[in-house]
């Protein structure tokens, strides 16, 4: 009896804190219109700064500080002067972008804690995103080494079965 008491206890604890990362509405703000809007916003702010943003440019040599360049490491190699940059080769993941028809009981987001997956239905917080009666999802898995990328896929599928069932019938082809 009193075990079934800490139980209860611990499983209570434990809910009240997924409750709070995973409830609905969600607990991180979404700005309406996605990513998109959020860089500009950034961008017109650091502007209003002072900042000078600059793409597509070629740069010979550095303005005085502060100042961020995104480049290349054999780029950024060249530009410092510095053929000691080095850099840390980065992971591999395979990723997929659907647009499904909207199904009752679609999941908002799964979190696979055990094979580091992610899947998110983005237009539930932002119905802009996606026409009237579907949906937006994005998932990604990495791809463990060793694995082939086939391999990666299969398991990154099988995630978003079990969120999105029957998806592969839902996924709206563009004409």
């Amino acid at each position: 009896m009193l075990a079934d008491r800490a139980r209860e206890a611990r499983a209570a604890f434990v809910w009240a804190r997924l409750r709070r990362v995973f409830g609905f509405p969600p607990p991180a703000k979404y700005v309406i219109g996605g990513w998109g809007v959020l860089i500009d916003r950034l961008a017109d702010r650091a502007r209003e700064l002072g900042v000078v943003i600059e793409t597509d440019s070629w740069v010979a040599r550095l303005p005085d500080p502060p100042v961020i360049v995104a480049t290349s490491l054999a780029a950024a190699r060249m530009l410092l002067g510095d053929p000691t940059l080095d850099g840390v080769e980065s992971g591999n993941a395979v990723l997929l972008d659907l647009g499904v028809r909207s199904r009752r009981g679609d999941v908002f987001v799964i979190s696979d804690l055990d094979q580091a997956g992610w899947l998110e239905r983005y237009s539930l917080p932002d119905p802009s995103l996606a026409p009237c009666g579907e949906s937006l999802v994005q998932a990604q898995i990495p791809v463990r080494a060793g694995e082939s990328r086939a391999a990666a896929v299969q398991r990154l599928e099988a995630m978003v079965d079990l969120g999105l069932p029957g998806w592969r019938d839902r996924v709206n082809v563009a004409a």
